[in-house]
């Protein structure tokens, strides 16, 4: 038979001696363990969620100020942009407003630049330093432009 780790041999005090226990018999109300482990699940679920909320400084539902583009972005400039979890390069600033959201404000860093290879290099460079690695081992953006590409 199976013990499952248990040593199944255990022992009672008799006398000055002590002598095996028989049938020991364990009953576990698995509904009860069940709801704990679920209630558990639940609360380990709301503590992550209250500490990436309280890694980004914000507080839930709490509106962010978007960060403007750099005054007059003329034609053909692009936007290098980049905080400590993505990079990316926009060219259009309504869709920059609307990617906004999705950036850490507290370690946001923007830069305009005449063209996009300045700007690519910009934003791969910042993120990069905040990751503390090369700038080789960051992941190629997924799209060419107007895209966060997380790392």
């Amino acid at each position: 038979m199976d013990n499952y780790g248990f040593d199944t041999t255990s022992y009672e005090a008799v006398g000055a001696g002590s002598a095996p226990v028989g049938n020991v018999v364990l009953y576990l109300d698995m509904a009860k363990v069940f709801e704990v482990y679920t209630q558990a699940m639940k609360t380990a679920f709301q503590m992550g969620r209250q500490a990436r909320t309280d890694e980004l400084s914000l507080a839930p539902n709490q509106n962010v100020t978007t960060p403007p583009l750099p005054l007059a972005s003329p034609a053909g400039s692009y936007l290098g942009a980049y905080d400590r979890f993505a990079y990316g390069v926009y060219d259009d600033e309504e869709k920059y407003g609307s990617s906004v959201r999705f950036w850490d404000p507290a370690t946001l860093s923007t830069c305009a630049f005449s063209n996009r290879d300045e700007a690519l290099a910009y934003a791969r460079n910042g993120v990069a330093g905040y990751k503390g690695v090369p700038v080789e081992s960051i992941p190629p953006m997924l799209r060419r432009m107007n895209w966060r590409q997380q790392v």
